[in-house]
């Protein structure tokens, strides 16, 4: 008969609790309900069951399996042996974690820093599909601008295995090369240009503005002047003088002393004497 693995968790998890009791059990006893196991000592709360499950006293087998990162029928032990998951059924070196220092938790054996190219989900053992490439598979085959339209698509890096259309290059055609590179710096160009052409407009917009209320200013205080002013031309005596137009050439009167933006009523006053 085999001797028992004392180094086995489960068995030195059931011989603490039988050491507990220094009296021998008689076993005549039925385990309490929520107790189970050895001496009804493992409680069924200790238990990582899958959905709801009953707690056999036997031994509290889960009938519905247990949650990831747990084993055994009680699913009261973690993942050993460097595995995760459901029923701890991955294998940590099964990863394609980037790099070879990922941890690797006993639930999902996440891979902190990402995949290595060709593969994806979070513990990076799902392999790419026909149609993505690279780390993650984040790199999608249709924008490859392969010369040979029908060459498959390597999942690793998507190389092409020969030539690229003009202007691409790069072992999977999708760097750009040529007119196609400059696209972009082109937009810009035009963009910029049509900026400064509408500032401009802008700016003798603004400029016409002024100029045409300052001329409208101007009008008005003319019509003003025309306004308040007499009619020199009435006060103005016929000349006979065709080099002065007036009688007496050379000399000033009393009209041509009148300043044109006085009343009318001064003027009179000054002529008068009044």
């Amino acid at each position: 008969m085999s001797q028992l693995n004392h180094q086995d968790p489960v068995i030195q998890h059931y011989e603490m609790h039988l050491t507990v009791n220094k009296k021998k059990p008689d076993c005549t006893k039925v385990c309490l309900s929520g107790k189970y196991g050895y001496n009804c000592n493992v409680s069924c709360e200790e238990r990582k069951c899958s959905g709801n499950s009953t707690c056999d006293r036997n031994n509290g087998e889960c009938v519905n399996g247990c949650l990831k990162g747990w084993e055994l029928p009680d699913c009261i032990t973690e993942c050993r042996h460097h595995t995760f998951g459901s029923s701890c059924l991955f294998s940590c070196t099964e990863r394609h974690c980037k790099g070879d220092k990922s941890s690797c938790d006993v639930q999902d054996g996440v891979c902190q820093d990402g995949c290595q190219p060709g593969w994806t989900n979070a513990n990076c053992t799902e392999k790419c599909d026909d149609s993505s490439y690279g780390p993650g598979c984040v790199f999608k085959c249709y924008r490859r601008h392969c010369l040979n339209k029908a060459v498959s698509c390597n999942r690793l890096d998507g190389s092409c295995g020969g030539e690229c259309e003009n202007n691409y290059n790069g072992i999977d055609c999708t760097a750009a090369t040529g007119p196609e590179n400059n696209r972009d710096s082109i937009t810009i160009i035009a963009l910029a240009v049509v900026a400064a052409i509408l500032f401009v407009l802008l700016i003798v917009s603004v400029l016409w503005h002024f100029r045409s209320r300052n001329s409208q200013r101007n009008n008005v205080a003319r019509q003003f002047i025309s306004s308040t002013s007499p009619d020199r031309t009435e006060a103005e005596p016929s000349g006979v003088d065709s080099g002065s137009g007036y009688v007496n050439a050379g000399q000033t009167n009393e009209y041509e002393q009148l300043d044109v933006l006085n009343s009318p009523q001064n003027d009179y006053d000054k002529i008068t004497g009044v």
